[in-house]
């Protein structure tokens, strides 16, 4: 659990960033010094050093925080849209599938779909490979046990 030292001296450490943002957006970095980020909070500038070394090395944490940012809304936004078309093209696939009597007509395409995404996607919270239980090996278990439950189910002879 972070001390009230170690929180106070992130929230100053925000602070800093947070003021010194539009002064180097408006100053540049050479028109911004330390002087200045540290009058605007009320600081002495030597005050600043336990935060940030150097007023390059904060404008390299703003880009840096800026950027992880963008890379984060970014990777948001691709994900959302990716998820939702292949979301239709897994419902559509299972669909056809099930129109065509490949699949058993009683699966739900949406509860198919969830089930075997989930399924595979929480693999990764416990499988861990072996020489004796390879990757490979899951793989071939995990189609044959999701094709099993989806195909009808063949009448003994």
């Amino acid at each position: 659990m972070p001390t009230n030292a170690t929180v106070n001296a992130e929230l100053r450490k925000r602070q800093v960033l947070h003021t010194a943002t539009p002064l180097f957006a408006e100053n540049g970095l050479a028109g911004t010094s330390m002087r200045m980020i540290a009058s605007s909070i009320g600081m002495l500038p030597s005050s600043l050093y336990p935060y940030v070394p150097s007023k390059e090395s904060l404008l390299e944490e703003i880009v840096i925080g800026h950027l992880r940012a963008m890379n984060t809304e970014f990777h948001r936004v691709v994900d959302r849209s990716l998820a939702a078309s292949n979301h239709r093209l897994w419902i559509a696939s299972l669909q056809r599938e099930i129109d065509e009597d490949v699949y058993r007509p009683s699966i739900a395409p949406n509860v198919a779909y969830e089930l075997i995404k989930d399924g595979l996607w929480l693999t990764g919270r416990w499988f861990r490979p072996t020489p004796e239980y390879t990757l490979a090996d899951l793989s071939v278990e995990c189609v044959e046990f999701h094709l099993n439950a989806l195909m009808p189910k063949q009448s003994p002879p």
